[in-house]
């Protein structure tokens, strides 16, 4: 809404005016009241629907009453013409500079008067019009044109009952007569008592249409009555008849108009048509509103650029970012054009101008999107006039300008490989994967193969001076509770830089395994055991060996940030735990190469899911979480490389009954 200004004010006032003229001028113009009534009602009509369409956002209703308002002023102008000219032409007669300035037009009141009362006592009768403000051409034009001055015998001639022009209207316009014989309205008021008379009927019609003083002579009873402003007064004695027509045409005596006080001119300008003064001041503020929106105003604003993908669907503007989208290619593998300049990212400052309401719906932002086609796609200037502006909407009608320079538009050619990712492009890092697992040095791609975009000329040059340009960003093995990982491929940094891109998604795998650290390592005798109850016991077919093996202790990460008494302390508990829950043995039952002798040495590690109590009070409190979880012993015992095998010694035959006897199974 407007502020209440004194600026404000004053231009109301003149739009009042002038709709108060135009009405005006209507209304003294032939056909007055239908011509008012449309033009007010189109005009009530066209600026409410207008208002409708604002408040409650129906912005096609709007554009549509945009584009029809000038013609319907148009049609009305071109209808109405020669309704708009007679105002005119009579405005600095009959109009509103009279009512001020007091014309010295002379009106034949006292010829009238005679006249009609020498036709009363004959009881001849008359219908005499006395023209005003209103223009009567339109039954000027219906009777017989005269042009005489007004006189009693040249008035009781024309109504004389054998006359051809006695059953019509004489109109006297500025003391002549200007027609005779012509058709009035008749009233439609069902008021009106049956029993009048058509010349009465015809006198109050045309005071209902028009300003003008109409004189009715009864023929039957030779009464006198004078029509005016929609009422009759009947019963005119022919004395006071002279006095009536003064006062109802505002004149002195003597025939001149009346020049009234200046009190009285103010009073008379106030009260006189408050009706129309009323549609003028609210037609007045309703044009002012509607004006007030549409006055041009200026914003500025800074926008972000941004680059769509060639397929990408661009809706409705952003505000604050000016989207850009180049054209697709052609075919699927074909090359593409991206967008160089202006650069993704790039500040724009623009001008806005445009209709204060939209200005105001822009509120703090704008945006603009704008779509290339193969022919428009060329390294020029871009121009403001190539976007679609708005905000959340298109909206049209803004005159945009850039702020600075015209930005250049520029392209660079854009094509698809399609390449072969190799472990050597990779480097593989710990991160946040749990210190008790590994990860693989050998990967697997998923897919296989992938599609790589990138600029036309970068990609010859690189191949031709390296073989391996295609690198990948290093790769932090995370968190994983089976044997894999997987994780997303991305490129390098400088090959992002440079405009490369992967198409689609790759994943790299890696298989995990657990992490162990050397602990340190025991020895232990070995045994000869057999499996089979159907053999003897092995130390009566085989010679005890002589020899002990080596056991290698790996452990996983146990405890954060140990302390190297506590580091020492695990030592020890682990050698003698291993030492106390291993068996190590020769089945000498198991299969062996025909003539050989040598057999292979296994380790068991008992299972104890209860090993962390074993352990010191002081390591258990330590102990890690991710180790505490995992439940049975998580170490391993494995034999030294140079013990994995044992040379069976056969007894001879008199050693085999000598009756030794060793153990048949290991322990359980």
């Amino acid at each position: 809404m407007p502020e209440l200004t004194l600026e404000n004010a004053f231009q109301v006032m003149i739009l009042v005016g002038g709709v108060y003229l135009v009405l005006s001028l209507l209304r003294i113009s032939r056909g007055s009241g239908l011509v008012r009534g449309l033009g007010v009602a189109l005009l009530v009509v066209g600026v409410g629907l207008y208002s409708l369409a604002r408040a409650w956002n129906l912005h096609e209703l709007e554009q549509i009453l945009d584009a029809i308002f000038g013609v319907v002023i148009l049609m009305l102008v071109v209808i109405f013409q020669p309704e708009l000219r007679r105002g005119i032409l009579r405005l600095g007669e009959h109009g509103l500079l009279s009512r001020f300035l007091g014309s010295e037009t002379k009106e034949p009141i006292d010829d009238i008067s005679k006249s009609v009362a020498r036709m009363a006592r004959r009881k001849q009768g008359a219908l005499i019009v006395i023209e005003r403000q209103t223009s009567l051409d339109a039954f000027i034009d219906k009777g017989v044109r005269l042009d005489a001055e007004v006189g009693p015998l040249l008035l009781e001639s024309i109504f004389q009952d054998k006359g051809s022009l006695h059953d019509g209207a004489v109109i006297i316009r500025e003391g002549r007569i200007v027609a005779a014989g012509a058709i009035l309205p008749l009233s439609e008021d069902d008021s009106i008592s049956k029993t009048t008379g058509t010349r009465h009927r015809a006198a109050l019609g045309l005071a209902e249409e028009t300003d003008a003083v109409t004189v009715v002579v009864s023929e039957e009873t030779g009464g006198i009555s004078v029509a005016h402003e929609g009422s009759m007064l009947s019963r005119i004695s022919s004395n006071a008849l002279s006095d009536v027509l003064h006062e109802r045409l505002g004149l002195q005596q003597g025939g001149t108009t009346e020049r009234q006080p200046l009190g009285s001119q103010l009073r008379s300008l106030v009260s006189a048509h408050w009706a129309q003064k009323l549609i003028s001041l609210g037609l007045g503020l309703a044009l002012f509103l509607a004006a007030h929106e549409r006055v041009t105003e200026t914003a500025e604003f800074t926008l972000e650029v941004r680059t769509a993908e060639p397929h990408q669907a661009l809706g409705v503007p952003i505000t604050n970012q000016l989207w850009i989208r180049p054209p697709a290619s052609k075919t699927a593998e074909g090359e593409e054009l991206r967008i160089v300049s202006p650069g993704e990212g790039r500040k724009l400052n623009i001008t806005v101008r445009g209709p204060r309401i939209q200005i105001q719906e822009l509120g703090n932002g704008i945006g603009g999107i704008l779509e290339l086609t193969p022919e428009t796609a060329t390294n020029r200037g871009l121009r403001t006039d190539e976007f679609l502006w708005g905000a959340g909407r298109i909206i049209e009608g803004l005159e945009v300008s850039w702020n600075g320079a015209e930005p250049s538009l520029a392209f660079e050619s854009y094509e698809k490989r399609v390449m072969t990712p190799q472990a050597t492009q990779i480097s593989l890092t710990r991160g946040d994967l749990g210190q008790h697992l590994n990860f693989s040095r050998d990967v697997r791609f998923r897919p296989n193969q992938f599609q790589l975009r990138g600029p036309t000329e970068l990609f010859s040059e690189r191949e031709a001076n390296r073989k391996d340009w295609l690198q990948f960003a290093p790769v932090p093995v995370g968190f994983s509770d089976g044997g894999t990982w997987s994780g997303p491929l991305r490129l390098s940094q400088a090959l992002l830089n440079e405009g490369f891109e992967i198409q689609g998604s790759l994943f790299i795998e890696v298989d995990l395994t657990p992490h162990f650290d050397r602990l340190g390592e025991i020895t232990k005798d070995l045994a000869l055991v057999t499996f089979d109850p159907a053999q003897t016991a092995p130390l009566q077919r085989f010679q005890r060996p002589d020899q002990k093996v080596r056991l290698e202790i790996s452990v996983p990460p146990l405890l954060d940030n140990a302390t190297q008494e506590e580091r020492t302390s695990l030592s020890i508990f682990m050698r003698d735990y291993v030492d106390r829950h291993t068996l190590v043995y020769v089945n000498v039952d198991q299969a062996r190469a025909e003539g050989s002798m040598l057999a292979n040495v296994e380790v068991k590690l008992l299972p104890n899911a209860d090993w962390i109590s074993d352990l010191p009070q002081s390591l258990q409190d330590r102990i890690s979480a991710e180790v505490a979880q995992r439940g049975e012993n998580p170490f391993k015992v494995e034999l030294h490389a140079e013990d994995a095998t044992l040379s069976l010694q056969p007894l001879t035959p008199d050693k085999s009954t000598s009756g030794e006897s060793g153990s048949n199974s290991p322990q359980d």
